[in-house]
């Protein structure tokens, strides 16, 4: 009996104390590195939230400047339309005005006078139609608007339209009798948005009322295929969509997206005096390099914690080195140990299981022995005895032809033993005798051949010989005892050469597989699984192969209860059995698993489905010249 060595280890007041100071010191550096992370990131929330600030009151100046320069321009139109000269409502008075007017305000190229009909003039002396037009339906209600940009009926340019309608002198009356409107190039807007800028490779852009974006750079970045561009509340960029739907909403804020594959800041801003919405696209770096300062600030501090960090590490790391190594040690025995011990048990059982198969082949061999004499003597005599039979059938036969009218005692005495059927009974009976002595002359030829001991080594036989060998000592098996069924043994014998191996080893291997065939059907049988009569019957396959690459290929395929996942990494290990007390040692597989791969450099291996069976393999290397072949069975 083996006991696991331990080593005793204790530790010094010393080094208790020290583990103290250690579990102290790491305490206080864990609470410092989490009360710091903490104080990090308020500081670092404060202060990117202090720069997106900083960042949207760009955009809200710039939005301030565009809204003063269309507050001025509205107020200049809605000067004109309040003057004396628009109020008359006379085109022939309100032409020379307005020519006045646009070459003295500098951002407008020409002003408009509009009918309550929709029906407008220019000062450039063309009319249209605008009955249409949105800005020109607000001014009839009353209101001072700018209108998206939009392709001018008269001139044909992209612009927007600052329009004011025209009230009456009455002052209780205060329905629209017409409008002045003056279009504003929309160069002239873009340059205003073009000065906004947060850093390098920032830029603006602006939305109208139906998003529809207002910009100074290429339409490509929204992801336009023409240079029409269309509203971003259809894009198929979400990001995009989103944005559009906030801006186009009046609302306001700043926002870190995935745009173009790079990070954006998105600030944006509504105007005041017009139904647009002004973005600032920042790149995430403009905003971000502000806090380079802290994050070299919170990189110390880590550096400082890891440092010591690693100095505590280091103080207790040759203290416990010893630790470790009589641990190592003590484990490394204790696994010799173990292995010793295992590797005596399995040279043990190989010992006591070669000579238990050796004491029984010695038997069975002289069972064999003394069997076969006796047996060859009555096979031999019953040769005569058939022979000595047909000639008194015959001498009968004769005196019956040459006597139709024997004697009476004659008569009476063949009908006493009953003459005719004795003769056919006593024909079968001699052939039942001779079949009898055949099976087992076969028997203890298969007895002698499996109780070889391989004293004389490898040897060239037929492995599919030895298969039926091995059947014909288990045929008592192959009926089982429940529901009297009988287990099918389908063979599948293919050509090929003689092989060299030990035969009796094999052997072994051999009744071993068909033994555990065997048992997981019974196992079967006892669950039921044939119960049902359209199941095909229990049954046993075996098939032999030769291989391309020239190793010999034995199956051993059965469809019983199969073997369970959690057990099939252990199946050919030394001792391991699922089979009650008594009826296994767990040494068969392990054995032949010994045997093929160890003794003759094969393969064993199987697959397994549960409840459908399982099938066994070995592969066997060949050493074989022109020898003859074996016959297919």
């Amino acid at each position: 009996m083996f006991t696991m060595i331990r080593f005793p280890i204790k530790l010094s007041a010393i080094s208790r104390h020290r583990i103290f100071i250690s579990a102290i010191v790491m305490a206080t550096i864990a609470s410092s590195t989490i009360i710091g992370y903490y104080t990090y990131q308020r500081a670092y929330q404060a202060l990117l939230k202090k720069l997106q600030n900083h960042a949207l009151k760009e955009v809200k100046d710039g939005v301030q400047e565009v809204d003063q320069w269309i507050s001025q321009r509205k107020t200049e139109v809605e000067t004109i339309a309040n003057s004396p000269t628009a109020r008359s409502l006379d085109w022939d008075q309100i032409k020379p005005y307005l020519v006045q007017e646009a070459e003295r305000i500098e951002p407008f190229n020409l002003g408009a006078f509009f009918e309550k009909t929709g029906r407008f003039h220019t000062s450039q002396g063309k009319t249209n139609q605008a009955q249409d037009r949105l800005y020109f339906q607000r001014a009839m209600q009353g209101k001072v608007n700018v209108s998206d940009p939009l392709i001018s009926r008269s001139t044909g340019l992209l612009q927007i339209m600052i329009v004011a309608p025209i009230t009456p002198d009455a002052p209780l009356d205060y329905q629209s009798q017409g409008a002045i409107a003056a279009p504003v190039p929309l160069k002239r807007l873009i340059q205003v948005i073009e000065q906004l800028s947060y850093g390098p490779n920032s830029y603006a852009f602006m939305l109208d009322s139906q998003g529809v974006p207002i910009v100074p750079r290429d339409l490509e970045i929204f992801g336009f295929e023409s240079n029409e561009p269309t509203s971003l509340l259809k894009n198929k960029d979400p990001v995009l969509r989103l944005l559009a739907q906030q801006m186009v909403n009046g609302n306001q804020g700043i926002n870190l997206v995935n745009w173009l594959d790079r990070k954006y800041y998105l600030a944006y801003v509504p105007l005041e005096e017009a139904n647009f919405s002004i973005a600032l696209v920042i790149p995430r770096q403009n905003i971000d390099q502000d806090l380079r300062p802290l994050h070299i600030l919170a990189f110390m501090i880590v550096a400082v914690v890891l440092l010591m960090l690693f100095v505590v590490w280091r103080a207790q790391n040759w203290e416990q080195n010893y630790l470790r190594q009589a641990k190592e040690k003590s484990d490394k025995n204790a696994h010799e140990l173990s292995v010793t011990l295992a590797e005596l048990q399995w040279t043990q059982a190989q010992l006591v299981q070669t000579e238990k198969m050796s004491s029984l082949g010695q038997l069975v061999a002289g069972v064999a022995h003394e069997f076969n004499n006796p047996v060859n003597f009555i096979h031999g005599n019953l040769i005569y005895a058939h022979q000595y039979f047909n000639d008194l059938t015959e001498l009968v036969k004769t005196y019956q032809d040459y006597t139709p009218d024997p004697p009476e005692e004659i008569t009476q005495k063949l009908e006493e033993i009953d003459w005719d059927f004795l003769e056919s009974d006593l024909h079968k009976l001699l052939n039942s005798m001779k079949s009898g002595t055949e099976r087992v002359r076969q028997l203890v030829k298969g007895l002698r051949t499996f109780s070889s001991l391989d004293e004389e080594g490898r040897k060239l036989v037929n492995l599919n010989e030895h298969l039926d060998l091995t059947l014909s000592i288990l045929v008592n098996r192959l009926n089982l005892k429940v529901n009297d069924e009988k287990i099918l043994v389908i063979r599948d014998y293919r050509e090929w050469p003689l092989i060299e191996c030990y035969p009796g080893l094999l052997n072994q291997v051999f009744l071993n597989l068909l033994n555990n065939s065997i048992d997981a059907i019974e196992e079967a049988v006892q669950q039921g699984k044939w119960s049902d009569q359209n199941l095909e019957q229990p049954k046993i396959e075996i098939r032999t192969e030769v291989l391309n690459s020239g190793e010999i290929k034995v199956t051993i395929k059965d469809n019983g209860v199969g073997i369970p996942d959690q057990i099939r990494e252990r199946i050919f290990d030394p001792f391991f059995t699922t089979k009650v007390v008594g009826k296994g040692t767990g040494l068969g597989l392990a054995t032949s698993y010994q045997i093929v791969v160890n003794k003759h450099q094969g393969i064993l291996n199987y697959h397994s489905t549960l409840n459908e069976g399982s099938e066994f393999y070995l592969q066997l290397p060949s050493t074989y010249g022109d020898l003859c072949c074996c016959r297919s069975t």
